[in-house]
């Protein structure tokens, strides 16, 4: 998978990997923005780039539980 100039759909920017965590069949990463880095919060797709949360402050493992992806 390409880790950096990522466009994900519907967000403006490419995006790069910053962290990534593996479940049960399937994948979940971490995008930061290129241009604007950690001023602005990270977004969390599945391994299909399917955008689940464009306000990601805390990191992964809090994401995937807010977003109710992991107890």
């Amino acid at each position: 998978m390409k880790t950096e100039k990522v466009k994900l759909q519907g967000l403006r920017g490419t995006w790069y990997l910053i962290d990534e965590y593996r479940g049960t069949g399937v994948t979940f990463y971490l995008w930061e923005s290129e241009q604007y880095g950690e001023d602005v919060p990270a977004v969390l797709t599945d391994d299909k780039l399917s955008v689940f949360d464009t306000c990601c402050f805390s990191g992964i493992y809090v994401a995937l539980q807010d977003n109710g992806l992991l107890f």
